[in-house]
């Protein structure tokens, strides 16, 4: 199942039909490979950034979030065109709002391969940023993974 991109508010609005996002959750479950490009990947999270907000600040309030299809760990959050479109405001300030997840950013031409709905695999020429927490008080780590590094998105490590 591939979701294209565009407008991940059309996708999540689709995905307001629980039946719908529950069969492809059971597919997924069953082993059914799933992708996205551009807005197909920010809705295989929990949560989904939706585009809309006011990113001239690191402020998660300001950062609209919508429940996605659920495919990866609940506790992260994928973001996409990462570093080519300077989408580092909203992914930290998503992450420093909520400090029990991380975030991923996933660049244009870049791509996470997740296996089991855990193990991570960068595939591409440049690479993934992974923003994890470090304390209450906003300070945050930065990991930036390389073209075939593996990560594992539960323990938050990378594998060797």
């Amino acid at each position: 199942v591939f979701f294209t991109g565009g407008d991940q508010i059309r996708i999540l609005d689709v995905l307001e039909d629980r039946e719908l996002k529950n069969l492809f959750v059971a597919r997924y479950k069953a082993g059914i490979a799933f992708g996205g490009t551009s807005a197909g990947t920010a809705v295989m999270s929990v949560r989904a950034i939706t585009g809309e907000g006011n990113f001239d600040v690191v402020d998660g309030a300001q950062v609209q979030l919508r429940p996605g299809l659920g495919l990866l760990p609940e506790d992260v959050v994928v973001d996409q065109h990462f570093l080519r479109r300077h989408r580092e405001n909203r992914l930290f300030g998503v992450i420093l709002q909520d400090t029990r997840c991380f975030g991923v950013g996933i660049d244009e031409g870049m791509a996470l391969s997740v296996v089991d709905g855990r193990y991570a695999r960068v595939i591409g020429p440049t690479q993934v940023m992974v923003v994890e927490p470090k304390s209450p008080r906003g300070t945050l780590q930065v990991t930036m993974l390389q073209p075939n590094e593996k990560f594992d998105l539960t323990k938050r490590m990378r594998i060797r």
